[in-house]
């Protein structure tokens, strides 16, 4: 199967990026035929700075090789590279009437946010099919929210970055918080109020009491002699590896996640009762 899909250099690639778009691509290019362009000319209706157009778009082409993107597996260009791109939008521009323009959700999504619209902008849509006439599949990948629980962008400047994360919840929380909410080629959204919820709701109540009650329970009775395994708990614990087995071979992580916490759940129930 064919795939085309763009990345945009309109600043930093970041993790919305990252797992949102480029994982998929380093999947697909090793099981289809993958068509990777770096769509500089999209990014030219929120980015005018020419300098810095074009160190993004060199900054973009390393980041993409390096992490894992291959050249000798995958057509991997830069869409300005391609005139003909230009050329088949404006044959296009000719069969498509300004009232349909109006109505794309970029064009009025920025203007609502109080953007002033170029030429360029309303016509967006234009250069979007002229990427593909080609091409028989086209990939397009979702997103993940941002700062202000809106669509993460660079451009709108609500960018996740990973040290902030770090800075707030620790390295291994925010790789948990991280894989809680991805699943692999499927679309995700986060945000900072999500990654909040999920480490109160799970990492501190879910993990942490379990932690906390198995150690007062160690503490106050000295030494815990263990008795034999309740059939029950044996087959809890046998079912959690066989389905988190199932979900790690799928690249479910955050399905896998959940397995956990249904056995922390199971668990901090068993302590109640026994």
């Amino acid at each position: 199967m064919r795939i085309l899909t763009g990345l945009q250099p309109s600043g930093k690639l970041h993790l919305g990026n990252y797992f949102s778009a480029i994982r998929k691509m380093l999947e697909y290019q090793s099981n289809n035929e993958l068509f990777l362009f770096i769509a500089n000319l999209h990014s030219l209706t929120t980015l005018k700075d020419p300098n810095l157009q074009k160190s993004n778009t060199y900054n973009a082409v390393l980041d993409l090789l390096a992490l894992g993107i291959d050249p000798n597996k995958t057509v991997f260009w830069v869409q300005s590279d391609v005139p003909e791109v230009t050329e088949v939008t404006w044959y296009l521009s000719m069969a498509i009437t300004t009232s349909q323009l109006s109505l794309a959700h970029s064009f009025k999504d920025k203007t609502a946010k109080g953007f002033t619209p170029s030429a360029g902008l309303f016509n967006y849509p234009i250069l979007m099919a002229a990427d593909i006439p080609v091409y028989k599949n086209l990939f397009v990948h979702g997103y993940w929210l941002g700062w202000g629980d809106v669509k993460m962008s660079k451009s709108l400047g609500n960018v996740i970055e990973p040290d902030k994360l770090i800075d707030i919840f620790g390295s291994d929380a925010t790789r948990y918080l991280l894989f809680s909410f991805f699943s692999f080629g499927e679309d995700c959204d986060i945000s900072l109020s999500k990654f909040y919820d999920e480490y109160n709701a799970k990492l501190a109540n879910g993990y942490g009491n379990l932690i906390s009650r198995t150690l007062t329970l160690a503490l106050g009775k000295g030494e815990i002699k263990l008795k034999k395994v309740d059939k029950k708990f044996e087959k809890k614990v046998s079912a959690c590896w066989r389905d988190y087995d199932a979900s790690m071979e799928g690249l479910k992580f955050n399905q896998a996640l959940e397995v956990f916490q249904a056995l922390i759940a199971f668990c901090n129930e068993y302590i109640d009762k026994k």
